[in-house]
């Protein structure tokens, strides 16, 4: 090899080659071709969007406070300008000089050194201008001709003198003529998921870090949207913080979410691990600690941590260190330690806070679906044909004292919680609007002929009292009782067992949405309110003993089964509605 690579060169060009390289006999020289080797580095950062993050780190790392991203997919062009503290030509140079070698200070974003030539062989031409703001240096213009350092004619960046006419930006980076596309609703997600604890390093002081996404569409739109960083809404769990032998301390740092103002859904900003800098975080996946290329985090604690119930952040310590690649850590003895103490966090917190999330969730779901029921039945007693089931109401022999009326002297037993359906059976008293400054001094009043029917469990505190606002109350219970359903007469109180096999079956998640479940145990729930109604009526109508009464109570407890299996199979068994089979198409020529 030697002899052939002395063969084709000259003494001369020897001598100026072992003069420039060290080259003895005994050695061989390597070549590369510059263009291709800066496009291996280029290639680190896959897409386009990965070039205009780093745009947007660099403004970040020089502690800007404003960062202006203009995406033109029209004229394909991108300028991202931010007012950090500048680029000298020395910081510059000795930058491009080391592409590759060099890392950034500690609590630096952008660390290794290569993400200056990020949008290499993704446009026709990028230019970098930047201008110290200490003012030590003038403002500079770096050309990067990507045509011309492919095919190997530079290997050098052009630099020169820019006139910055006093503009409010100290840096831009300009991709011009750009390849491939941008989503931005994946860019803003990405800007969140990447930057959002850089953007919180000004929170709170005169000038936060505000990032402005401007973009034009292919017909020329435009729109704008200003980016500022989140903190984190939920409620504060406790910070854990865990010792391992080979990763050192891990804190958790979470949050439980708020549900939306329906009370139902939860979407969080999701739970980030952030590397020892404590800027640089990575959203929470299977990938992030890999070993030999297979995951270490199993995948139902990452869906768990994942299912939109918590969010925060996961620090990690020095031994455990970024890859170049931005997307996951290092392969180390310290990311088995971290996976066990992510384990760790979830057996000991986490399952059970998902749990008691899921069965209060639950919970809030039936009384939701029983206060439709009661406005259903509230219906039905508003009809002239069954209005007198109201008379019903009358033979319980405690109702429900709550805020704004009172059972005067009446006998009292106990408080509870309930809230009443909408409208009741009658409406009560009308509001003065004249005396609002007086409200909280008017003295309770007494609602006679007042039925409301209630959810228990949640609404205001509320006295039980003799023969005062008798009504329906539905309960929930899951202690075990062997009836689909219990109704006291006393106090007018429906309690349904919501762990009975009937109640679970047409609860059941598996081939249904939400709406169907909800209709089911509505239905539910309206046939047994009005089942016992009717029975009540036809007890005091002919003035049928308690025995019977009773006897007609057990065998509405059959019909409720029946009536479960009816609401969940018959609209299956006699093909209607959505079980109705779409009819085949007959092609032409079939018979």
């Amino acid at each position: 090899m030697l002899t052939m690579i002395l063969t084709t060169i000259n003494q001369k060009e020897l001598n100026m080659l072992r003069s420039s390289t060290n080259i003895t006999p005994n050695s061989t020289p390597i070549g590369f071709h510059f263009g291709n080797v800066l496009g291996l580095l280029a290639e680190q950062y896959r897409y386009l969007k990965d070039s205009v993050l780093e745009g947007i780190q660099n403004g970040l790392d020089a502690n800007a406070h404003k960062i202006i991203v203009n995406i033109n997919q029209k004229s394909r062009n991108i300028h991202i300008t931010d007012d950090g503290n500048g680029a000298s030509r020395d910081r510059m140079t000795s930058a491009l000089s080391k592409v590759g070698l060099t890392r950034k200070e500690r609590g630096k974003l952008g660390q290794f050194g290569i993400g200056v030539v990020s949008p290499y062989k993704k446009c026709r031409r990028f230019t970098f201008i930047s201008q110290p703001r200490d003012g030590s240096n003038k403002s500079r213009r770096w050309i990067f001709d990507c045509k011309a350092l492919a095919s190997g004619a530079t290997t050098t960046i052009p630099c020169v003198p820019h006139i910055n006419n006093n503009t409010w930006w100290t840096s831009e980076l300009f991709i011009e003529c750009y390849n491939g596309n941008i989503k931005p609703d994946e860019l803003v997600d990405a800007i969140y998921k990447r930057f959002n604890k850089a953007m919180l390093k000004h929170k709170g002081k005169p000038h936060e870090t505000v990032i402005v996404l401007k973009l034009t569409d292919p017909k020329g739109c435009f729109q704008e949207k200003e980016l500022r960083p989140i903190t984190f809404q939920g409620k504060r769990l406790k910070p854990e913080i865990y010792q391992g032998k080979d990763c050192g301390k891990v804190e958790f740092h979470i949050f439980i979410v708020k549900p939306d103002s329906k009370g139902k859904r939860r979407n969080g900003q999701g739970v980030k691990v952030v590397d020892s800098t404590g800027l640089f975080s990575l959203p929470l996946s299977i990938n992030l600690f890999p070993s030999e290329g297979k995951p270490l985090l199993l995948k139902k604690d990452v869906d768990l941590i994942n299912s939109g119930h918590f969010e925060g952040e996961i620090l990690l310590g020095d031994a455990i260190k970024l890859n170049p690649n931005r997307q996951h850590f290092y392969e180390s003895r310290g990311s088995f330690d971290v996976c066990q103490q992510i384990e760790q966090w979830i057996n000991n917190h986490g399952r059970k806070i998902i749990e008691a999330m899921d069965d209060d969730e639950k919970a809030s779901r039936y009384r939701d679906s029983g206060n439709k029921a009661l406005k259903v039945i509230d219906g039905l007693l508003r009809d002239k044909l069954y209005k007198e089931l109201k008379d019903v109401f009358n033979k319980f022999d405690w109702g429900s004292q709550g805020k704004g009326h009172t059972a005067n002297n009446a006998k009292l037993n106990g408080t509870f919680k309930a809230k009443s359906s909408s409208g009741g059976n009658q409406k009560g008293p009308k509001k003065d609007k004249k005396d609002k400054k007086d409200k909280k001094d008017k003295k309770p009043i007494e609602r006679k002929n007042h039925h409301p029917n209630k959810i228990g469990g949640e609404g205001s505190e509320r006295i039980y009292s003799r023969h005062d606002s008798t009504g329906l109350t539905i309960l929930y219970d899951t202690t075990g009782n062997e009836d689909l359903w219990e109704f006291n007469k006393a106090f007018g109180t429906i309690t349904f067992n919501t762990i009975h096999p009937t109640w679970v079956m047409l609860d059941r998640s598996e081939g249904t949405t939400n709406n169907v479940r909800e209709r089911r145990i509505c239905q539910l729930q309206e046939t047994v309110i009005k089942d016992i109604l009717i029975t009540l009526r036809t007890v005091n109508e002919y003035g049928l003993n308690a025995d019977i009464e009773e006897f007609l109570m057990l065998n509405m407890h059959d019909a409720a089964l029946a009536e479960g299996f009816l609401i969940m199979n018959a609209d299956r068994i006699a093909g209607r509605g959505n079980h109705i089979r779409k009819r085949k198409t007959i092609k032409k020529g079939d018979n």
